[in-house]
């Protein structure tokens, strides 16, 4: 059986040890199995364009990429979004895309290609100009790169942000300077927790988005359509502990999206026949099935950061990082998680989750235990 024929029949095996940030192991196979399954994709891609008679262009950038720039942009979201739910879109577009952004990377690397029009890079953190220049964003603490100013894109249905974000525009001025200045203090914070989790963030983030809203609330996400893609909105009303809380938590969710790869996470089924929303035991807020027994790997992932911190010299103020540890564990304090799931839902929940969480909220306790 292949690795990812195994992840995607079990696909929580292993998680509390993840999590636990004690160990790369997991990661790396989730990882190589995902990269599996693009290169996959790209091969049908590429047989199906060729058929079509529109391979011939794609065929000749993906030769002369190199292996760097190529995964580059085979693990963009907007790549994988368009490869690996390639239904949404005619083959022909999405060579064009893949050839676009392949030649983007080709005037990164210094290679001239010929640009009559600017082309964004697949990550949207560099604008390839005909000149052969490159403008754009400088990656965080020179690792994670910087969407700032790609313009949003409409493509069949797949929104890279809800309804309530579509106003989103970039920052500017001294806004953009301060956020991005937070935004490296945050991550190499996150660093300085041990080199586990470091590794874990630079791998899972393909891209950071950032933008602002007219709205007074600050929010992060991601998207099982985009995997990779960190969504932070108004990181302007954020400090470095929230910034740091915001990169954490929506790796996790890449992670788990890369993990299990069917279309509704954790579940068996779509749990669309009976009742399927939880009350979350951390904000109190209605949420899917699906979307709650992704939670609880998250809040788990955020105890054990928090309580790494804790005994770290961070550089984050001691006064936050108790806050967050607080409000991580107050959700597996308040009973059984599973409990919450209504009677007639619980089947559809994958076995391996459930058991998974399960062992989350007992291991908590070890955690509380080696609180100072």
């Amino acid at each position: 059986m292949t690795v990812a024929a195994q992840l995607k029949r079990a696909p929580l095996v292993g998680i509390s040890e993840a999590l636990a940030w004690s160990s790369s192991e997991n990661f790396t196979e989730v990882l190589t199995a995902f990269e599996s399954r693009v290169l996959d994709a790209l091969s049908d891609l590429t047989t199906a364009a060729d058929a079509q008679g529109v391979g011939e262009a794609l065929g000749r950038m993906v030769e002369s990429a190199s292996n760097a720039a190529l995964m580059r942009v085979l693990l963009a979201p907007d790549v994988t979004a368009r490869l690996l739910w390639r239904e949404n879109s005619a083959t022909g577009t999405v060579a064009q895309y893949l050839c676009d952004a392949l030649t983007a990377e080709a005037s990164r690397e210094g290679l001239r290609p010929h640009i009559v029009n600017p082309i964004w890079t697949a990550l949207g953190d560099l604008l390839a100009l005909p000149s052969g220049e490159m403008t754009g964003s400088a990656a965080v603490a020179g690792t994670l790169p910087l969407d700032l100013d790609k313009p949003d894109e409409e493509w069949h249905g797949f929104q890279r942000y809800p309804e309530d974000a579509a106003s989103a525009v970039p920052l500017e001025g001294e806004q953009r300077e301060t956020v991005l200045q937070r935004m490296t203090t945050a991550y190499r914070a996150i660093l300085q927790v041990g080199p586990v989790l470091g590794e874990f963030v630079a791998q899972f983030t393909k891209v950071v988005a950032l933008r602002r809203t007219d709205d007074a609330e600050a929010t992060s996400f991601s998207s099982p359509n985009y995997i990779g893609r960190v969504n932070i909105l108004n990181p302007q009303l954020l400090d470095e502990v929230l910034l740091a809380e915001a990169l954490v938590h929506e790796t996790i969710h890449s992670f788990l999206f890369m993990q299990d790869q069917r279309p509704v996470w954790g579940l068996t089924e779509s749990p669309s026949t009976v009742p399927s929303k939880v009350v979350s035991p951390w904000s109190g807020r209605e949420l899917p099935l699906s979307a709650y027994v992704q939670a609880c790997c998250v809040w788990f992932g955020l105890v054990n950061f928090w309580g790494l911190a804790s005994t770290t010299s961070t550089g984050l103020p001691a006064a936050g990082m108790r806050r967050r540890l607080g409000q991580s564990l107050s959700g597996f304090l308040k009973g059984p998680l599973l409990d919450r799931i209504d009677r007639g839902s619980r089947h559809v929940v994958e076995p391996a989750v459930a058991s998974a969480i399960e062992q989350m909220q007992y291991r908590v306790h070890e955690v509380v235990r080696a609180i100072p």
